[in-house]
């Protein structure tokens, strides 16, 4: 079996921690690590600490954990997908979205070194073996877990059925395939290029909602094992209790309980930490609310928390999740919004709206990364809608687009509203936290103003957006008009 999972460079450390626990439970069987954004990995041992722990070989190849275990570190170039694919995805997906939809390709990746490949998310923690769990991939060519395995009570507390039923029937932290799903991968692959965004209102949660057809389509075995992908959502149904104690494989991190666990009276095989956090240890996950089980104190599962937070701290985590992600900044520095990447992504989908081909993307809508990310900027800012001398570019439109309060502040934005609109966008001080302080900073390199005074802020809003080159142009323009906004609203 060859098992992976993939990270941006902020949760190297979290993933050295999981692929430290697999490989532990597993001798002989390999490991890798897809790192999504290309920032150098660095020294994968804590942060700073080049004495001992784990090195990387440069930014791919082969890392070492503690004790001498290898695990390898691979880059989206590796993948099956090609650049232009890359950096749309990169574009319209955040750092989650993007890495679940590169999910399949790195998965065929896997499969191109052994029969057998798993990916697990690099929030979990192995405790026991299951390779032998996933001897049906072979036939069956896909091996699902479900977030629960019984019915869930209707009493008030989460999860609840809409939940899950909102986030997919299987969690995709864990699957495993053979080299007889490869049809399955590239089908999921083909969707997950654009469709990989969280929308639940849109029947999409990332790569997770997919798979709800797999047992319809193409047929996997679903395993029951109550040992795999223990998790906030099934702690409820999970009874974990510590067995005697057994003699370990050599691990620095043990089994974190002093004896074997079991869940259901079976072997505990991993725990899906998703949302926890080391910082708040009195919960077991952010995404908990109302949780149907407390994180009592002394319990099994808080004790195993406990000590996967403590290995965390210890391998520099907290230092290392500081890392910036890469794709959230354009090349030029321009802060990538969420509102932008769904505007990016519309228009993409553009092609599929005007009725040409079916499955067409319209590919003349410029990305912020690759051979169009000096015509993005220039595309943000071009004027699209308003009213008379009152313009709004299309970074303004999708910022009203994706506000239901400024719809319903300025419901005739193009109307009897624009100058309000533009009065706002001009003067609120939430603008520039919302679009970013580098999309609304003026450019010291744009063309002086012929009027000295000082400009009333938010003035030329195309130019204060991208259009550096019209800068001064729109500044004299729009002046008279700003000016009578203002005097309109009583400022």
């Amino acid at each position: 079996m060859r098992a992976g999972t993939i990270v941006a460079s902020n949760y190297l450390e979290m993933a050295r921690l999981l692929a430290e626990s697999f490989l532990d439970q597993h001798p002989g069987h390999t490991f890798a690590i897809l790192v999504v954004d290309d920032l150098p990995v660095g020294d994968l041992g804590g942060a700073g600490d080049t004495s001992e722990g784990a090195s990387a070989d440069a930014d791919t190849g082969t890392a070492e954990g503690d004790g001498g275990r290898e695990f390898d570190i691979v880059r989206l170039g590796d993948l099956d997908l090609t650049e232009a694919e890359l950096d749309r995805m990169k574009t319209i997906y955040d750092v989650m979205e993007l890495s679940t939809a590169v999910k399949p390709s790195f998965l065929k990746l896997l499969l191109a070194d052994d029969p057998i490949a798993a990916y697990l998310d690099p929030d979990i923690f192995v405790y026991a073996p299951f390779a032998e769990l996933l001897a049906p991939v072979e036939t069956a060519g896909i091996v699902l877990t479900p977030h629960v395995l019984d019915p869930i009570p209707r009493d008030g507390t989460h999860p609840n059925e809409r939940m899950i039923m909102g986030s997919g029937i299987f969690n995709l932290g864990f699957i495993g395939v053979g080299r007889s799903a490869i049809g399955f991968l590239d089908w999921w692959q083909e969707r997950l290029l654009v469709d990989a965004v969280s929308d639940i209102e849109a029947n999409l949660f990332t790569d997770q909602r997919w798979i709800d057809w797999v047992p319809a389509i193409f047929g996997c075995v679903v395993l029951r094992d109550p040992g795999m992908n223990v998790a906030w959502w099934n702690i409820h149904e999970r009874d974990l209790r510590v067995a005697e104690p057994r003699a370990e494989r050599p691990s620095r991190h043990g089994d974190m309980t002093g004896g074997a666990v079991q869940a259901n009276g079976s072997a505990l095989r991993f725990v899906h930490f998703s949302g926890y956090d080391p910082a708040t240890p009195e919960l077991l996950s952010k995404h908990q609310q109302n949780p149907r089980t407390a994180h009592a104190e002394g319990s099994v599962i808080r004790r195993l928390a406990d000590r996967y937070g403590a290995a965390l701290e210890a391998n520099g985590h907290h230092e290392r999740r500081r890392t910036p992600y890469q794709w959230n900044t354009t090349p030029s520095g321009r802060d990538l919004p969420g509102f932008v990447r769904a505007l990016c992504r519309r228009e993409l989908l553009n092609g599929e709206r005007t009725g040409t081909e079916a499955g067409a993307l319209n590919t003349s809508t410029p990305m912020a990364f690759g051979p169009d990310e000096d015509r993005f900027e220039d595309w943000l800012s071009e004027p699209i809608a308003g009213s008379g001398p009152i313009r709004f570019t299309r970074l303004e439109v999708a910022l009203y687009d994706s506000r239901p309060d400024l719809q319903a502040a300025f419901p005739q934005r193009d109307g009897n509203d624009a100058v309000k609109f533009r009065d706002w966008l001009d003067h609120d001080p939430s603008v520039p936290e919302t679009l970013g302080d580098r999309w609304v900073a003026p450019d010291p390199d744009q063309p002086a103003d012929d009027d000295t005074s000082p400009a009333p802020a938010g003035l030329a809003a195309p130019a204060r957006s991208f259009a550096r080159r019209a800068a001064g142009k729109a500044r004299r323009e729009l002046t008279p008009y700003v000016e009578r906004a203002r005097a309109k609203v009583g400022r």
